[in-house]
C-alpha cells in the first residue's frame, strides 16, 4: 500500500520528502465486504511479516507469512489469531499469487 497525500504531508512535517510517483492517487482505494474488513484489516497490518528469500535472477521473493510474527501482530492488536486465521491464508495465497505475476 502506497502512502496517500495526508501521510505524504506528514512525511514532509518530518523533512522527508516522497518522490510523487510513490504517493498514491486517491482513487487507488477498494471496496470491502463489512463481514471481511476485519481480516482484510489485520492482513495489512501484517505487511511486515512477510517471508522472503533472494533467488537468482529473481531478486526477492516472498514465500509466505512468518506466522509467529503474524500471531505476535494479531495479538498486540488485541485480535483473534484463530478467528482470523482462515482469511489470513486465503489472503497470503492470493498475494503469493500476485507477487508471483510481478516476477
Amino acid at each position: 500500500m502506497r502512502p496517500g497525500a495526508a501521510e505524504a504531508e506528514q512525511f514532509a512535517a518530518m523533512g522527508v520528502r516522497l518522490a510523487p510517483e510513490l504517493i498514491a492517487d486517491e482513487e487507488e482505494g477498494f471496496e470491502v465486504m463489512t463481514g471481511n474488513w476485519e481480516t482484510v484489516s489485520a492482513f495489512l497490518d501484517c505487511g511486515g511479516a512477510w517471508n522472503a528469500v533472494f533467488a537468482p535472477g529473481a531478486g526477492i521473493v516472498r514465500t509466505g507469512f512468518d506466522w509467529a510474527g503474524v500471531k505476535a501482530i494479531l495479538d498486540m492488536t488485541a485480535r483473534a489469531p484463530a478467528v482470523l486465521f482462515p482469511g489470513l491464508r486465503i489472503m497470503e495465497a492470493a498475494a503469493l499469487a500476485a507477487f508471483a505475476e510481478k516476477r
